[in-house]
């Protein structure tokens, strides 16, 4: 009877700290997946509006992890006819 006990506390264990794993798991891709898509973003306007433009778009994206707010930057690379355009939009965006 302990025995039954002390098997099932353990697979319960076990499996909590699989989940527990897996969500760790999900939020460390999570976390480099929205990395690279800010890196992506700033290559792009590096692409597009040059060096300066890029730095500061850095600067305004450290710490967004929003997903809508990154995409909709996305789209104003390609909507935004020059630099100080698109950095206006951006910071509209995020304030």
């Amino acid at each position: 009877m302990l025995a039954e006990r002390i098997n099932e506390w353990t697979e319960q264990l076990l499996k909590q700290g699989r989940e527990e794993g897996r969500e760790e798991v999900r939020e460390e891709v999570r976390e480099e997946m929205l990395a690279a898509e800010r890196n992506l973003l700033i290559r792009q306007a590096h692409s597009r509006f040059g060096a300066d433009c890029a730095e500061q778009l850095g600067r305004l994206l450290s710490g967004i992890d929003d997903q809508g707010l990154l995409t909709r930057i996305g789209e104003m690379v390609v909507e935004r006819g020059d630099g100080e355009d698109f950095l206006s939009g951006v910071e509209a965006l995020l304030s």
